[in-house]
């Protein structure tokens, strides 16, 4: 986040006495931009048993985590650190910016004073830097949400949908390939398959195909022994980017089943054992690919 030092829209900042920081009863921080966040905002509180993170989620709701008191010590000495309490009654905005940024920052006090600043697409000295530590504070409460949506453990093994996407970055999926079952196709499934001209060390002979119909039934028992061989469940939830000038190639892997149990993943920065997975996934789609297209039924 850059930070940004002149004015040139509404503002209001100083006509507040700075905050005295003090020990913290309660912090919430938040900040949005034209897209939802999955996670909107958080609030620390102080609480007889240490400290509660409640994370407000984009998508509605919340997310309510319990951990030590020392992190209430944390938020004071991060304040402290920054001289946060100079931003006590900040309140600017420059409204014609396209990012559409926006923060808010509410603190109470044990001793009941407060601390507010909030700004859209303006921000006060430091903000970047408190920013960064406040939100390294709440991670595990992130870590124990993303564990909650993503469980490490699947029970089922009737794969319902099933999706892989291989490309390059910046460029259209070299291998895009979606199965689903369907109700009106018994004996067969749905595809979405668009493969730009599939080469590597173990296919020199190019798969170009591109598909969107009713084909013969995915091989939905042997993806399900790929995913239980590789132990994808492990997987669930991954999602870790490399700096743009560095990536290479990124995937999107979705397992979804029956019982309403799925695997999300991606990334551009590959998971452990990731080249031995692409390399099961594709020869078992390559060889069903090869296999069937002839009985492909394309709907348009």
């Amino acid at each position: 986040m850059s930070e940004l030092s002149s004015h040139s829209g509404t503002q209001s900042a100083g006509n507040e006495a700075a905050a005295v920081i003090t020990d913290v009863q309660q912090l919430t921080f938040g900040e949005r931009g034209m897209a939802t966040p999955e996670v909107e905002s958080f609030t620390l509180t102080r609480v007889e048993k240490g400290t509660e993170i409640r994370l407000k989620l984009g998508a509605g709701g919340e997310f309510v985590y319990m951990d030590g008191a020392e992190r209430m010590v944390r938020v004071r000495k991060i304040l402290e650190k920054h001289r946060v309490g100079k931003w006590n009654g900040f309140c600017a905005s420059r409204p014609v910016a396209l990012s559409g940024m926006r923060f808010h920052l509410d603190v109470t006090f044990t001793d009941g004073t407060t601390l507010i600043a909030s700004g859209e697409n303006e921000y006060p000295e430091g903000y970047a830097a408190v920013k960064h530590e406040l939100e390294k504070l709440t991670a595990p409460a992130i870590q124990a949400w993303n564990d909650a949506r993503f469980p490490k453990v699947i029970r089922d093994t009737n794969i319902h949908a099933f999706s892989i996407s291989i490309g390059k970055t910046g460029t259209p999926a070299e291998f895009d390939c979606f199965f689903e079952k369907r109700p009106e196709l018994p004996d067969g499934c749905f595809l979405q398959a668009n493969v730009n001209v599939w080469t590597d060390e173990a296919h020199p002979k190019p798969l170009d195909c591109f598909y969107y119909g009713n084909a013969p039934e995915a091989p939905f028992a042997e993806l399900q022994k790929l995913v239980k061989k590789y132990r994808l469940a492990a997987w669930n939830g991954y999602a870790k980017e490399r700096p743009y000038e560095q990536r290479k190639k990124s995937f999107k892997l979705m397992v979804q089943y029956e019982s309403g149990e799925q695997i999300i993943a991606s990334g551009s920065e590959l998971p452990e054992g990731y080249r031995q997975v692409e390399a099961a996934f594709i020869q078992l789609l390559w060889n069903y690919i090869e296999a069937h297209q002839k009985q492909f039924k394309p709907q348009y």
